[in-house]
């Protein structure tokens, strides 16, 4: 499956997945890549280090390395685990990536089951690169879930904030009516 970049800003949602806020297209196998690209691209030995699953093409035609850098905001996360850091505040932040033209403009999605290096590939096992988001509306702010489960989430705080004053109003509104009861009694 390919994940497409959402236009909406902010989101139209009250919480959902950061994954919404991608620049570019995540192609999650080979297979994916190849039916939107009309053949299978074969990971760049420069890269083997590292899967990336997303490309900016921006940079397609830049085949080595010369010396210029392209510039992104990632969600921070561990370069061994993959997993978000989290500021202060317990909230997951944004940063920049800086990476090799000639890195950001291809993929590095490995062959083999779940899009795992094969076990005999000697190479150091590091957290694909993170991809690159836009950048966050007023309105929106980064988030984990309160269960151990699933990655950081975008809260539209306008959304959260118009949904808790409609619960405040039913919750008045069922207190005047068991007061009106209490009353009758």
């Amino acid at each position: 499956m390919t994940i497409r970049p959402n236009p909406v800003v902010p989101i139209n949602m009250e919480t959902t997945s950061a994954i919404e806020l991608t620049k570019f297209p995540i192609y999650q196998t080979r297979t994916d890549y190849a039916a939107e690209h009309g053949g299978e691209e074969p990971p760049d030995p420069a890269q083997s280090i590292r899967r990336k699953h997303w490309y900016d093409p921006r940079y397609k035609d830049v085949n080595e390395d010369n010396g210029e850098v392209a510039v992104y905001t990632v969600i921070a996360s561990d370069i061994h685990t993959g997993k978000p850091l989290l500021g202060e505040d317990g909230k997951p932040y944004l940063t920049q990536l800086i990476i090799p033209q000639f890195i950001a403009g291809r993929v590095n999605i490995p062959t083999g089951i779940a899009n795992e290096f094969a076990p005999s590939t000697t190479i150091l096992r590091l957290a694909p690169y993170p991809f690159p988001v836009r950048p966050l509306d007023k309105d929106e702010e980064l988030a984990m879930p309160d269960s151990p489960f699933g990655g950081p989430m975008v809260v539209n705080r306008a959304l959260k904030a118009q949904r808790m004053t409609t619960i405040k109003a039913k919750l008045e509104g069922l207190l005047a009516d068991l007061r009106a009861i209490v009353e009758n009694l």
